[in-house]
């Protein structure tokens, strides 16, 4: 019922939480293949997470770009490159993103 359903958004929450402060521990220690690793982990579910797609797969291509995953950040990037999300993109990293796709 619902108890469960709260405690299963509880769990989620927590995940997310745990899974951010990784992210950022590891981005700051400048050990960006485990920090690509968790965000690619996050994007293969991107489904779960339509409100923030476009900044979770932006944060995927960098990170994946500086581990020198280059096949994956091609991936990502051209699913950014889709006319749906492209115009959702920051001015920032569009030109990268443009760059990383050719």
């Amino acid at each position: 019922g619902i108890r469960m359903c709260v405690c299963v958004i509880y769990s989620l929450w927590c995940i997310g939480i745990r899974m951010l402060s990784g992210l950022q521990f590891h981005v700051k220690r400048g050990d960006h293949t485990r920090a690509a690793r968790l965000l690619m982990r996050v994007a293969n579910n991107i489904s779960k997470f339509p409100t923030h797609l476009v900044p979770i797969l932006t944060s995927t291509v960098v990170e994946c770009h500086r581990a020198q995953l280059r096949n994956t950040a091609f991936t990502y990037a051209a699913q950014l490159m889709q006319p749906q999300y492209r115009q959702k993109l920051e001015p920032k990293w569009k030109k990268k993103l443009e760059t990383i796709v050719r």
